[in-house]
């Protein structure tokens, strides 16, 4: 209490027991929870708790800690599922306001496949909707449509390549900030090994296992570049190809070794050079640029120009990829609504509710016959005469490729009075841009003599004005 004390000395702020808790071992008696209570006028709590938004427990990871996650996404497509909405703006949801729910725990830690398996269940049930209080067919897989574009899918983000991401940027902290949070693990975990070498051990905590996991898949992308050179000799990637240690005889002992011993007076010492590494390595040693000495080593990120973490850099480098269509490209246009673009992509890959797509939903000899279809062909029937009905959509592309319409010309021509009769014809219109209308008049006799003409501009008036 007295640290406690100090703090708000310092600081000016000052704590609220109220939100404040402690906790203490599963075998610790009720009577020194009780003086802690009184003492601290804190509450008492066990684990699991929430944290900021983040489930706090201890042993292994469990989908029902997450349930706070997984319920909140539940509550908001049941929320949006009633409503009319098209393909584009249940997309729009999915992306901008859905997925953006978890970003905060998986910023700070991994949750169970399970969870994530669960969560994109959810947003691909409101993806393809409902009717009549049951779920539609999901024509495509919600992993296929977490492809790019580009790619044949439909620009949805995996969740579970947006968590790697986050993991991978959790290595990027832990290599290259000096904070509290590195402190810690530094002192607990590596102390006195080196962190690229360290392995996970059995009894070590499930963070620490996710970072050693994830290590083989960031480090290939972290390139140091030497001033003060302290980076490690043997275990970071300096040379732009790797650890030195991927190159070197296993049954070599390696130590904590770093860069700057190598460096004297601003140069390589090639002698040292020739004693630890093979003969094969020493260029890239050399092409090395030694920088302001002065300064501390500084890491990039090879995956972006200017060498900053970026998280998007990462997803797009560990995510699973297809070949790539340049069709999609027109097809996903910018200028194109999403619902029109998704429409098309649905044609191109058979995922519309046709006959010839439907076989496996049909029972005995029972013929599903869909609205779309059907209206299709009463259309075609009457453009073309008889279809039957029972025609595939093949068949129906090919009546209309091969169809050549028959142009028909109605011959106009000004009919002549009767003698002795004058004939006047009238036209008027309005350009509504500018509010502007004219109208105008030819007269002229049974043998199309022009008896006279007139022409007047009037403003202020409509196309029924402007005619009569």
């Amino acid at each position: 209490m007295r640290q406690l004390s100090r703090y708000e000395l310092i600081s000016g702020q000052r704590i609220n027991a109220t939100k404040s808790c402690f906790i203490t071992a599963t075998h610790t008696d009720r009577e020194t929870r009780k003086k802690i209570k009184k003492i601290t006028g804190f509450s008492h709590k066990t684990f699991p708790f929430t944290y900021l938004g983040c489930p706090i427990f201890t042993g292994r990871k469990n989908i029902c800690y997450f349930t706070e996650m997984t319920t909140k996404i539940l509550k908001y497509t049941g929320a949006w599922q009633g409503n009319l909405l098209s393909f584009g703006g249940k997309a729009a949801i999915i992306q901008q306001v859905l997925q953006s729910q978890t970003m905060h725990v998986l910023a700070a830690m991994t949750p169970p496949k399970d969870a994530f398996t669960q969560i994109e269940k959810y947003l691909q049930d409101l993806f393809w909707g409902h009717k009549e209080g049951k779920k539609k067919h999901h024509w495509a897989s919600w992993k296929y449509l977490c492809f790019p574009k580009d790619e044949c899918g439909a620009g949805f983000k995996s969740l579970f390549d947006i968590q790697t991401a986050f993991a991978m940027k959790r290595w990027w902290r832990l290599r290259t900030q000096d904070n509290l949070w590195t402190k810690f693990m530094n002192a607990k975990y590596y102390k006195r090994v080196n962190l690229v070498a360290r392995k996970w051990t059995s009894g070590q905590s499930r963070s620490w296992k996710e970072l050693m996991l994830i290590k083989q898949f960031a480090e290939p992308h972290m390139l140091w570049k030497i001033n003060k050179g302290k980076v490690m000799f043997w275990w970071d990637n300096w040379t732009g190809i790797g650890p030195l240690s991927l190159y070197v005889n296993g049954d070599i002992a390696l130590g904590n070794m770093q860069v700057r011993e190598l460096i004297i007076e601003d140069r390589w010492n090639n002698e040292m050079q020739q004693i630890l590494v093979p003969p094969n390595l020493h260029q890239y040693i050399n092409q090395i640029q030694i920088f302001y000495r002065g300064r501390t080593d500084q890491c990039y990120w090879m995956l972006t120009q200017d060498g900053t973490f970026i998280c998007a850099s990462a997803r797009e480098n560990i995510r699973c990829r297809q070949n790539k269509n340049d069709t999609f490209n027109a097809v996903w246009h910018k200028d194109l609504p999403f619902k029109i673009s998704f429409l098309i992509w649905r044609i191109f890959f058979k995922r519309l509710p046709l006959d010839n797509t439907t076989v496996k939903f049909r029972q005995g000899n029972t013929t599903v016959v869909y609205e779309i279809s059907f209206n299709l062909k009463i259309y075609l029937r009457k453009e073309f005469g008889f279809v039957p009905l029972e025609a595939s959509w093949r068949d129906l592309c090919i009546l209309v490729d091969a169809y050549k319409p028959k142009l028909k010309v109605i011959p106009v021509c000004w009919l002549k009075p009767a003698p002795m009769l004058l004939k006047l014809n009238t036209d008027g219109s309005l350009m509504s841009s500018t509010n502007k209308a004219g109208g105008g008049g030819i007269l002229r006799d049974h043998q199309r003599n022009l008896i006279m003409a007139f022409s007047v501009s009037m403003i202020y008036c409509s196309n029924n004005m402007a005619e009569t």
